[in-house]
């Protein structure tokens, strides 16, 4: 019974080693890679069709799209060639905000360089981009509530009550990443930027937040599909609360509020490599960032940091300045892509060496003609 018993002892013993050992190695191999099971493809909830990463077809119209997936015909991903995704921002009725000139901005700038409607996706393709754009404008009419459903995949709100019910243990900006991933098969085509106008900065930074996080977690297959560049067009950062949780990486949002939220996830992705950009033309928005000095002091000193003032000399600092803002900025964009000359940063590189350097944008016309553009520092 003895030498039975010392027999068990010394097979449970060993049985327990063997498991120390095993995790040990499983343990030293993702300290080392920096990785767990890396996971290449989520499943795209295509059941609801209210959000989605639609990918542009050869002719950038609105028309020829598809829904984020593993297998997207070459015509719409082509992993070699670089990425372009946009994001809307606020939509009161719930409208789409396809990638061509708003109305506002098109009656503003008639004479300073946009006469008609502009196809920012088609000169994006032509340019050789691929060009993707995430719709989420049936859950973008509550300005107050929205950022929620943006950053946290499990939160209480009323007011945005009906919006969650769609959007079961997931948030937008999760569900963005996990259809970007999804897409972005075997991509060697870098840089990828990332492009959101007013609450679509939030989107696009929450979104690539989560994927930068997700990359240290393991779970990318490729640090290749991390936006190198994420460009801000007049952002709406509130100051409002945030709880529950961000989602697939599980970082805590509890008692924190969406601007130090939206600050601490630019200084971590600066600090990670990532060149931001960020695009003030409406007053009430960005002069409300001085009111958290943390917040201040993160987005004029961690990306290259613009007042629209010659936006606004012509256009005022309110109402239209907002979308004339983003058309300014998607114009620039396209036009720099696709040549030498960009009114701002034309590459990731550039752009993150101008970070900490808050500039004011002057030009001539204070319009579209960006031959005449200047940045000059304050």
């Amino acid at each position: 019974m003895t030498k039975n018993y010392l027999k068990t002892k010394t097979a449970l013993l060993a049985s327990a080693l063997c498991a120390v050992i095993v995790a040990l190695t499983v343990m030293s191999a993702v300290l080392l890679t920096g990785c767990v099971t890396p996971i290449s493809e989520y499943e795209v909830n295509t059941d609801n069709t209210k959000y989605g990463l639609w990918w542009y077809g050869p002719d950038g119209e609105d028309g020829e799209m598809l829904r984020a997936s593993s297998e997207l015909p070459l015509e719409y991903y082509d992993p070699s060639k670089p990425t372009v995704v946009y994001s809307h921002g606020w939509k009161t009725q719930g409208e789409d905000e396809p990638l061509t000139t708003v109305t506002s901005a098109l009656i503003s700038s008639k004479e300073d360089g946009i006469s008609v409607d502009v196809d920012y996706a088609k000169a994006l393709k032509d340019a050789g981009y691929n060009v993707a754009y995430f719709k989420w404008n049936a859950y973008a009419k509550q300005l107050f509530s929205m950022h929620r459903l943006i950053w946290s995949k499990n939160f209480t709100d009323s007011a945005v009550a009906a919006e969650k019910a769609d959007l079961v243990d997931v948030s937008l900006a999760g569900e963005f990443a996990r259809e970007f991933v999804t897409s972005m098969q075997d991509y060697e085509g870098a840089p990828v930027y990332f492009v959101g106008h007013s609450f679509g900065a939030q989107m696009v930074t929450a979104a690539a937040y989560t994927l930068y996080g997700m990359s240290a977690m393991g779970l990318l297959v490729s640090d290749a599909i991390l936006p190198q560049r994420i460009v801000l067009a007049d952002p709406y950062i509130p100051s409002t609360g945030l709880s529950g949780e961000l989602d697939i990486t599980g970082e805590s949002l509890s008692g924190k509020n969406c601007a130090q939220v939206f600050a601490q996830a630019v200084e971590s992705m600066s600090g990670s490599g990532a060149a931001i950009d960020l695009y003030c033309g409406m007053a009430i928005a960005y002069k409300s960032y001085g009111s958290d000095e943390y917040v201040d002091g993160v987005l004029t000193e961690k990306t290259n940091y613009v007042l629209m003032d010659g936006l606004t000399q012509t256009y005022g600092s309110v109402g239209d300045i907002h979308n004339v803002t983003r058309d300014w900025v998607l114009y620039a964009l396209t036009e720099g892509l696709g040549g030498e000359k960009l009114a701002f940063s034309p590459n990731p590189a550039q752009t993150a060496e101008q970070a900490g350097s808050a500039f004011g944008e002057y030009s001539m016309s204070g319009g579209f003609d960006l031959s005449d553009v200047s940045l000059t520092s304050r």
